[in-house]
C-alpha cells in the first residue's frame, strides 16, 4: 500500500484559526452589547419606580436619612447609566475594529500566494468550508 500523500500548510491554513477566533471575539463583543442594551433598555422603568426626592410631607431625623439615601441612590443609577452609555459606545467601536481586522484577515487568506487563487479570485470551493463556517455575514 502506498505512503499517504503529504501537503505541505496551504497560507489558509495558516489563518483559519485566526479568522476562527476574530469571529469568537466578535460574538462575544455582539453578546456583551446587547446585555449592556438590555441593562439600559430597564434602567428608564428603575429610574421611574424610585420615589422622589423631597416627596416627604413631615420631616424627622429618619426622614432625612431616608432622603440623603434616596438622593444617592438616584445618583448612582444615573452614573450607571452614564456608564452603561460609555461601554456600549466602546463595545460598539471594538466590533467595528474587530470586524476590520477579520475582513483584513480574510483579504489576505484569499489573496494568499500559492492559494491556487488569481487576483479578485475567491478560494476554491470547499477550501474554506463556506462562509456559514465561521459565522461571516
Amino acid at each position: 500500500m502506498p505512503p499517504a500523500p503529504t501537503f505541505a500548510p496551504a497560507p489558509a491554513d495558516q489563518l483559519a484559526p485566526e479568522l476562527v477566533g476574530l469571529d469568537q471575539r466578535i460574538e462575544a463583543v455582539r453578546a456583551t452589547a446587547a446585555q449592556t442594551r438590555a441593562l439600559l433598555d430597564e434602567l428608564p422603568a428603575l429610574q421611574h419606580s424610585l420615589p422622589l426626592v423631597g416627596c416627604a410631607s413631615w420631616r424627622s431625623a429618619a426622614a432625612e436619612h431616608y432622603e440623603a439615601r434616596l438622593e444617592e441612590l438616584v445618583s448612582r443609577v444615573g452614573f450607571a447609566r452614564s456608564a452603561l452609555e460609555q461601554a456600549e459606545l466602546e463595545l460598539n467601536a471594538t466590533l467595528i475594529r474587530l470586524e476590520r481586522e477579520r475582513d483584513e484577515a480574510l483579504a489576505q487568506l484569499v489573496a494568499a500566494p500559492g492559494s491556487g487563487s488569481g487576483p479578485g479570485a475567491g478560494p476554491a470551493p470547499g477550501a474554506l468550508g463556506g462562509p456559514t463556517a465561521w459565522g461571516w455575514r
